[in-house]
């Protein structure tokens, strides 16, 4: 399954993190053991205590008082902030109590929660397992792969029928941000359309001249929801370029490197 998710995730050019708590690092070990896992599998944070939960990948206080580390809230804001911390489009979150030990009567051993964040929805599921440590954290992972996968070929988080107890999604509450920093100087950006029917940026004109992109690197999309590439050309060397829907309109942003002033 590992594997196949390799294949759908390389085809779509979508890169996936990973945020782990009850597994301890198991499904990004899975999903590395796929040779050729970085072209997208960015990295995962095992947020085993509740202060790496919140500082590093901010799920709130709130959240974890009200509700609980092994919570579907808790499993969504993992999910969420490792989607953001890693630049990432899509996430998977674990979270729940392997056992034997740590188990209440409202949170029996063996109850997890796992989460996959595609941007401002979140699906979770509600799961049981009645097994050892080792076996309670194995089903955890073929489930939270699972996920991904029917994800990826269906569209929809599911599960089948009868492994989720329970299962909703949640929305990103929207969240005020300022303005977006001004944008670098316009370009004129080519493309090639791919087989497949995806395109591919080929070169971009820059004061008065053509530049050729050899290759492309990490994209990602900021809080205004503009896109950014990063491209390599021969003359420049690395570039930034970023796509704005609102204005229909690139831009070639400034970064750090001696070979380029915008």
């Amino acid at each position: 399954m590992a594997a196949d998710i390799g294949v759908a995730l390389r085809h779509r050019a979508l890169r996936l993190a990973t945020a782990e708590s009850c597994t301890g690092g198991l499904v990004a070990a899975h999903i590395t053991a796929i040779s050729g896992s970085s072209e997208y599998f960015v990295g995962g944070v095992v947020a085993y205590a509740n202060a790496v939960k919140s500082n590093v990948l901010g799920v709130s206080a709130d959240t974890l008082e009200v509700h609980g580390a092994v919570s579907w809230q808790t499993a969504v804001e993992m999910a969420w902030g490792v989607r953001d911390l890693l630049a990432a489009d899509l996430a998977l979150a674990t979270t729940g109590i392997a056992g034997p030990t740590g188990g209440t009567t409202t949170k029996p051993v063996g109850l997890v929660y796992i989460a996959l964040a595609t941007g401002a929805e979140a699906w979770w599921h509600r799961l049981q397992w009645r097994g050892t440590r080792g076996e309670n954290n194995l089903c955890t992972v073929s489930a939270t792969l699972m996920l991904l996968w029917r994800y990826l070929q269906e569209g929809t988080a599911s599960l089948p029928s009868g492994m989720s107890v329970e299962f909703g999604v949640a929305r990103r509450p929207a969240r005020t941000i300022a303005a977006p920093p001004r944008a670098g100087a316009p370009v004129n950006v080519e493309f090639t359309v791919q087989r497949d029917g995806t395109w591919r940026i080929v070169a971009f004109h820059w004061q008065g001249q053509r530049h050729i992109v050899t290759s492309l690197g990490r994209s990602w999309e900021d809080a205004w929801g503009r896109k950014h590439y990063l491209a390599m050309t021969p003359a420049l060397g690395t570039v930034e370029l970023v796509f704005d829907p609102a204005a229909e309109q690139w831009s070639l942003m400034p970064i750090s490197s001696s070979r380029m002033t915008v």
